[in-house]
């Protein structure tokens, strides 16, 4: 019974180290690009050299990947905020004053503050979401994923690269640059984080490109 105790111990350590997750998230992210990839490859004609399929003007998907990162940036907030009221029994601002702190300073966590709240949201609308759409788009340009189920995995994979990039190297390096306590690492839960990525890259996938008015490109 101890040495099972002491195995589980072992394993919930390893689990919580960032480089171990890190080190689990990067491949999965890459083995569902791949995934995206092969499912799309499967639609094309076996006897067709060539890929005949219509492309989407770049400029059009750029739009899409921008209204998509804006609107999963939305939902991801909005799922990071349910989270922190009903699991955690915190206030709903914390996630958004946490990130607004890497701009406002330790202040910021004190109470409900507005101005941090005002920065959080547009650090992370303006910087960390823009960013993601605006790749999503550019993979979607360069895939062309036709079936819901590869572009799921396109947006899945996209967010667990998100969540691997911005806390494990781009916030780290903010926060160093900044001279600055890392405020994300330091607040929000690692499985908390690790969920609204999903989500994140689950939202990606759903809009626009579902209802992409070019017409069944996705049923």
């Amino acid at each position: 019974m101890l040495g099972r105790t002491n195995a589980t111990a072992v394993r919930a350590r390893r689990f919580k180290s960032p480089e171990n997750i890190a080190q689990i998230g990067w491949p999965l992210a890459c083995r569902l690009v791949h995934m995206a990839s092969v499912s799309t490859a499967h639609r094309i004609p076996a006897n067709s050299s060539t890929d005949v399929r219509p492309r989407a003007p770049i400029a059009r998907t750029l739009r899409d990947g921008l209204v998509a990162g804006q609107t999963a940036g939305i939902v991801m907030a909005v799922a990071l905020m349910a989270v922190y009221t009903f699991v955690f029994g915190q206030s709903p601002f914390v996630p958004l004053q946490t990130i607004g702190a890497y701009a406002r300073g330790a202040s910021a966590l004190d109470g409900i503050d507005p101005v941090a709240i005002a920065a959080g949201v547009a650090l992370h609308q303006l910087g960390f979401a823009l960013a993601w759409g605006l790749l999503f788009g550019i993979f979607v340009a360069v895939i062309r994923p036709e079936r819901a189920l590869s572009l799921m995995f396109l947006g899945l994979a996209v967010g667990l690269l998100a969540q691997v990039v911005d806390v494990y190297v781009v916030l780290p390096q903010l926060a160093t640059a900044l001279h600055v306590p890392n405020y994300w690492a330091e607040h929000v839960h690692p499985a908390a984080s690790w969920f609204v990525h999903v989500v994140f890259g689950l939202s990606l996938s759903l809009y626009p490109w579902k209802f992409d008015p070019a017409a069944h490109r996705y049923a």
